[in-house]
């Protein structure tokens, strides 16, 4: 199959009776062509009341650093909806985003406020900032 796109996909799924769930959401998100469309399917989760996974939180990051809406990405990691066990997670998600997008400075401001809570990382969080 080609992707020919989030929308057609999920247009697909339609008339196939299959539901979206945040996983595809995710993945669309994170495929997105611009930062309208992954804002677009983030904004569809919340009407159809999709409960959000951490996968979800991710790509939203990933995407909000991608074009350069840093503070935004930085407000993800305070959503009151983020599970606890997995803020750590998110958290070294935004720091990946952030220092493979050449925000070294930022990344590990995050990572000193992790490390500031007693906390640490994820390895591939602290592999980036090297």
């Amino acid at each position: 199959i080609i992707f020919a796109g989030g929308w057609a996909v999920l247009k697909q799924m339609k008339k196939a009776d299959l539901n979206p769930n945040a996983e595809t959401y995710s993945y669309l998100i994170n495929h997105a062509k611009s930062l309208k469309e992954a804002v677009k399917y983030y904004k569809k989760i919340q009407r159809l009341n999709i409960p959000l996974s951490k996968h979800v939180f991710m790509a939203i990051i990933n995407i909000f650093v991608k074009y350069d809406e840093l503070s935004k990405a930085k407000e993800v990691v305070k959503d009151q909806r983020i599970l606890d066990k997995y803020l750590i997670e998110i958290k070294s998600a935004l720091i990946t985003a952030l220092a493979s997008h050449g925000r070294v400075s930022e990344a590990f401001e995050i990572y000193d406020d992790i490390k500031q809570v007693g906390d640490i990382p994820e390895p591939k969080a602290i592999v980036s900032l090297i």
